[in-house]
């Protein structure tokens, strides 16, 4: 069960202290339970603009179900979650693109849903996907492309809203090491060009951005013997 954020060294993401300026996203006094189980109790937890949060834990601590509330997917049972006022990208553990759309439309899609013009749309849509390594690729269903390259289109797709915050669940799944540098530098180089506030969800710390500066561990993860103890990332 998670009652605080478990970040070490940092007064600005902190639990109960002042907040020195508008968080992009607030959980205040969050409870969570599923089928009897409470995941979440009293949580809170904030996010400042242009922060790069990190979270991790063991499987059923409650990161994607901590995801799902900063996206507005599922309400929490009690308490508060504060929304950003604008666009929220998220990337799934898997792609979930739209199978009778090519990877140039899956992308163009979320843009237009969000109030872009379709040829702004095209243009951002084609040089994301070069970005990803997937210029040649424009024009592919997804049932054409492999899980990884799926993958990259959905972190585009995620991009291309031009959102304020970015959720990140697992994002390098299905990514060789060489693409996952790749997309992780360019993931990171947008990240801090356009001001984007991030939460990532990952099981491997050495996966996070480098702007990452606070590590949130949830459940019982704290025997440093097998992961070493919670970290303050400057």
């Amino acid at each position: 069960m998670n009652t605080a954020t478990g970040v070490e060294n940092s007064p600005e993401a902190g639990t109960g202290q002042a907040v020195p300026q508008t968080p992009v996203l607030a959980f205040e006094d969050v409870t969570m339970t599923y089928g009897g189980l409470r995941v979440f109790a009293h949580f809170n937890l904030w996010l400042l603009p242009g922060r790069v949060l990190g979270v991790r834990g063991p499987s059923g601590s409650g990161k994607s179900t901590l995801l799902k509330m900063a996206a507005g997917l599922i309400p929490p049972a009690e308490g508060r979650v504060t929304l950003p006022r604008g666009p929220i990208g998220y990337v799934f553990q898997e792609p979930r693109l739209i199978p009778w759309y090519t990877a140039l439309e899956n992308i163009c899609l979320a843009m237009t849903a969000c109030g872009h013009p379709k040829a702004a749309a095209r243009e951002t849509a084609a040089g994301l996907l070069s970005d990803m390594g997937l210029e040649s690729f424009e024009n592919h269903y997804p049932r054409q492309l492999s899980g990884g390259m799926n993958q990259r289109v959905s972190i585009a797709r995620a991009l291309a809203v031009k959102p304020v915050l970015l959720l990140l669940d697992e994002p390098f799944t299905g990514l060789d090491p060489a693409m996952k540098s790749r997309v992780r530098d360019n993931l990171s180089r947008v990240v801090s060009d356009q001001g984007i506030s991030v939460m990532h969800v990952t099981h491997d710390t050495r996966e996070l951005l480098p702007q990452t500066r606070e590590v949130v561990t949830l459940g019982q993860w704290h025997d440093p013997r097998r992961f070493g103890p919670t970290r303050y990332l400057g």
